[in-house]
Parts: structure tokens; sequence; C-alpha cells
């Protein structure tokens, strides 16, 4: 009987161990839930190139070609103006007319022709014209001096080989010569003789080496005093072809007042 009860306590014993073990094992049983740990929000860091780690990375901007991938895109280089380009917009009919001998010695200039053709290329949409004699001057040099000697002394008047079928359309007229002894050729006077230029705008232009062109200039202006002569250009012959005598002739042109507004 004495041996029942002692089991009995034992027994007991046992099973109050094992279940204050098991409540130790269990904290959520007989524990309140832990609040969750209040923390410092953390800032990001900025970017840093591979280069320099302590210097931030700047922001692009993608409305700057400069801070993008397009920094070192070549864009294309606009087309250059052309210097003194042509007067397209003239507002008058141009006719560019010019005697030009060819030969040997100073008589021989085809400067004015130069300078001519300088005119036509700037004045776009001009009539170029040669004032041609019937008879040609001689290539060699002494006797197409004497020729223009007897000529000027004889006041003559030369044939010219063709004409000019339409020159009332023509409201602006240029004529060019070369200086011969300090006078305009005689061609240029039979020239004048031949057509009605009362009602035109004249100008005058001319090569030399060295004569002044006021003295032919002069010449045309009394023996044809209803002629409107309204300026004129003399250039030294070895400038025509020139950046300056192409320059000079062009600032010429342009002070005529010939571009329609």
């Amino acid at each position: 009987m004495k041996l029942k009860k002692l089991f009995a306590i034992i027994l007991t014993l046992c099973l109050i161990v094992f279940a204050f073990t098991a409540c130790n094992n269990n904290p959520s049983a007989n524990t309140l839930p832990t609040p969750p740990e209040q923390t410092t929000p953390v800032e990001p860091s900025e970017p840093t190139t591979p280069e320099n780690p302590n210097k931030p990375v700047e922001p692009t901007n993608p409305n700057n070609p400069s801070d993008n991938e397009y920094e070192n895109t070549t864009h294309p280089e606009e087309p250059e103006q052309p210097v003194n380009p042509p007067i397209s917009e003239v507002s008058k009919n141009v006719l560019i007319t010019y005697f030009s001998r060819m030969g040997e010695g100073r008589y021989g200039d085809r400067y004015t022709y130069r300078f001519a053709m300088q005119l036509n290329e700037y004045i776009e949409n001009s009539t170029l014209f040669e004032i041609e004699p019937v008879v040609p001057y001689p290539i060699e040099f002494s006797a197409a001096q004497e020729r223009a000697s007897q000529e000027w002394a004889s006041n003559a008047r030369l044939a010219i080989k063709t004409q000019i079928s339409n020159i009332d359309k023509y409201e602006v007229i240029f004529i060019g010569y070369p200086i011969w002894n300090g006078n305009a050729p005689r061609i240029i006077y039979t020239f004048l003789d031949t057509y009605d230029l009362t009602d035109k705008q004249v100008y005058l232009f001319a090569t030399s080496s060295s004569s002044s062109m006021s003295g032919s200039v002069t010449g045309l202006k009394s023996t044809y005093s209803q002629i409107d002569f309204i300026s004129y250009l003399r250039i030294t012959s070895s400038n025509v072809m020139s950046d300056t005598g192409i320059t000079e002739i062009r600032r010429w042109v342009d002070s005529l007042g010939l571009v329609a507004a």
C-alpha cells in the first residue's frame, strides 16, 4: 500500500515538471507581442563616377545636347555664302556693249572685253554685244597704231559689222572701250551716231595702262550732249581680272541703283 502511494507521488511530480517545461518553451503563450523597433530611414546616397568615387554624378538634361549622348554629335555647317553674288533682280533691261581689239601691244588690249564680261557675269540676264569693225584692225602693233591715229585725225566713222535690231527694249546701256591716246576710238562715235540713246541711261567704262578717262568722257559728252552719260569707270588694264579690279567693278555697279526695290 505504501508503495502505491509513493509511485503516485512520483508520477504527480513528473507531470508537474513536464507541464512547467512546456510553458517555458512557448513564450507567445505567456508574453505580449513586442512592438516593432523604430528605425530612422537611411537617405539614398548620390551615385558617383568610377574615376572619382567621392564626386557625385550630375544628372543629365535631355534638352541640352552637351549633357547627353549627343555631346559629340557634329552638326552640319551652313553653306558658305558667295562673295558678291550676282544681281538677280535687275529692274531694267540692260545692254552691255564694248569694243576691244585683239592684237599686239596696248592696241590689242582685250582688257575691255574682260571688263565687259565681268559686268555681264555680275548683272544677271544682261545682254552682251561686241562692237566690231567691218575691217578688223591689223594684228601688228605699229600698223594698228598708225590706223587709229589716221582715223582720229580725219574724224572717221568706221562701219560696224553687226547691228542691234531691238535696242529700244533696253533702258540701260553700258558702253566700253580702250583709251587710245586719251580718247575713245572712233568706232564708239559710229555706234553713238547709229542709235538714238536720248531716253536711255548710259554708263561708260574703259581700260588703259595709265591714261585718264576724263578726256574721252569730255569728248563724248561734247559731241552727244543729248545723251545722258550718268556715270563712268576706268580700270587699269592689269587690274581688270584681279580681286581689286573685280571688287571695284562690282561696287560701281552696286552704286548705280539697278536693283529693284
